[in-house]
């Protein structure tokens, strides 16, 4: 009898598994689309949703009951999690008022204006650089850098086609759910004609910050960068590359954190992302589940290192 080679071995194995995995990615493909139609919930089974979601993305259901990684907890933290100053945080309307109560109105942008239809704006009197947002979601984003050269109506037909979106139906993540849809117009950060400005995102564990990264270059591939609070670059990526400059710590890094801190006091965890530009120090907005707890870590040990960060509060639905 001729007995395989451990690399003879390895082999008949992935070609085994290969098939096995695409069936499995089939059958969570099919399951899915059952319960969604082009990827909106079309009934409330949202344990299921949120299930074929995170198998769709790593081939495997997630771990609810004794969740280990940190993907898995954002999941758990979806279905079993709830606070009402949640919902009015993931409003980008609701959360300035937050945010000025608890740190001070000098960390907000300047408002421009909210409206219910985007047919009210007055485009005469906004100023010359201003960014549009909805108030309901999440990527609905319109940068205007010259006002005399926005088109302004297809800035409309998109903000219309925004308002027609019901996120907590797209992501399944409930402090959407049910939020006033509206329009939102705020100043543009950063200097005249020039990139949109770095993000720095502190990740709060529990009330406490525990890591930083740094996002750059979104006008063409988005990189990211995490590091520690002493800027030692750390030893993972989370769905984008890291940037091939060098990324300068923030003068204002301490008080970012004083900022992060206080602001994610009240929650089991939160991202507080922060614009520093030109001397000025400002928090854009606060995410309870960033990526939708559906990126992958690389390696991939760090999602259960950054999950052990974590402690899931009592169940209270």
């Amino acid at each position: 009898m001729q007995f395989q080679t451990l690399d003879g071995v390895t082999n008949i194995v992935k070609r085994i598994a290969r098939p096995l995995r695409l069936f499995q990615r089939n059958l969570a493909v099919r399951r899915y689309n059952r319960i969604t139609q082009n990827g909106r919930l079309v009934h409330f089974d949202t344990k299921l949703f949120i299930r074929e979601q995170y198998r769709l993305t790593f081939g495997r259901y997630p771990d609810l009951t004794n969740p280990m990684t940190y993907n898995e907890k954002l999941q758990w933290l979806k279905l079993y999690w709830r606070d009402p100053l949640a919902q009015q945080c993931v409003d980008k309307y609701g959360v300035r008022d937050y945010i000025i109560s608890h740190v001070g109105e000098k960390y907000v942008p300047e408002l421009y204006g909210v409206w219910n239809d985007p047919n009210a704006i007055d485009w005469q009197i906004l100023p010359e650089r201003f960014v549009l947002k909805s108030t309901h979601a999440s990527g609905h984003v319109i940068v205007c850098r010259r006002k005399d050269q926005c088109d302004t109506q297809s800035c409309l037909q998109r903000m219309r086609e925004w308002l027609n979106v019901d996120y907590f139906a797209v992501a399944g993540e409930w402090p959407y759910r049910n939020l006033p849809r509206r329009i939102i117009c705020e100043e543009l950060i950063g200097a005249d004609n020039a990139m949109l400005p770095r993000d720095f995102k502190i990740m709060c564990f529990n009330g406490r910050p525990k890591l930083i990264f740094v996002v750059s270059d979104r006008e063409n591939t988005l990189k990211v960068d995490f590091f520690d609070f002493d800027w030692n670059l750390l030893p993972f990526t989370r769905n984008h590359p890291n940037s091939s400059r060098q990324q300068q710590k923030p003068t204002l890094l301490k008080q970012m954190l004083d900022i992060a801190a206080q602001l994610s006091a009240p929650f089991p965890h939160v991202r507080v992302d922060f614009y520093y530009e030109q001397g000025r120090l400002l928090v854009g907005e606060l995410t309870f589940f960033p990526g939708g707890g559906l990126e992958p870590f690389s390696p991939n040990i760090y999602d259960r290192i950054v999950g052990s960060y974590l402690t899931l509060p009592p169940r209270n639905r």
